[in-house]
């Protein structure tokens, strides 16, 4: 079954009307900035019935497997204070995106889709360390830190569009 698409308009958003041949149509109007439509049509919210929908927790979860594959290297695997601690952040992204969509209420969600990106922070420091000591070379190292940036900001741009939407948890919806 295919998920309900909603598209997500601007508070600000007015309507006009159009004239196509004979017909008069009514349309909104967007007052938004390229990128500002950009983000929105690359993250349009979609009635997700489960956390495994979602785009940044599928994104997160390739990234978590990328980080458990470096971290079996040689020289990587055997600091394994440091590899316990990259796979637990990675894990912290993907389980607090979970862990929020399963709270069923937007509060709780921006809650933990935030705590979802400080851990993006942490990964993306100790991608800088792996590098530092030489367990990830320069193209592991760029490869890796482009992928957390862009995971970072993808759930900004979530927090963002959901904070914007007019669709609500389902706690707000029953109370």
């Amino acid at each position: 079954k295919t998920p309900r698409i909603h598209r997500i308009y601007p508070k600000n958003t007015q309507s006009m009307t159009k004239k196509k041949g004979k017909r008069s149509i009514k349309a909104p109007i967007h007052r938004i900035t390229l990128k500002t439509f950009k983000t929105l049509k690359t993250f349009i919210l979609m009635k997700a019935t489960s956390f495994e929908e979602l785009k940044i927790w599928q994104n997160a979860r390739e990234l978590t497997k990328e980080i458990y594959a470096i971290t079996r290297l040689p020289e990587f695997s055997k600091d394994y204070r440091f590899v316990g601690q990259i796979t637990a952040a990675m894990g912290s992204v993907m389980d607090n995106i979970a862990e929020g969509f399963e709270r069923d209420g937007n509060k709780e969600f921006l809650q933990f889709l935030s705590i979802a990106k400080g851990s993006c922070g942490e990964v993306r420091s100790q991608i800088y360390r792996a590098y530092d000591v030489g367990y990830i070379n320069e193209d592991t190292f760029n490869t890796l830190l482009n992928k957390i940036k862009v995971l970072s900001s993808s759930i900004f741009h979530f927090m963002q569009s959901l904070k914007s939407s007019d669709m609500v948890g389902k706690k707000r919806k029953d109370s």
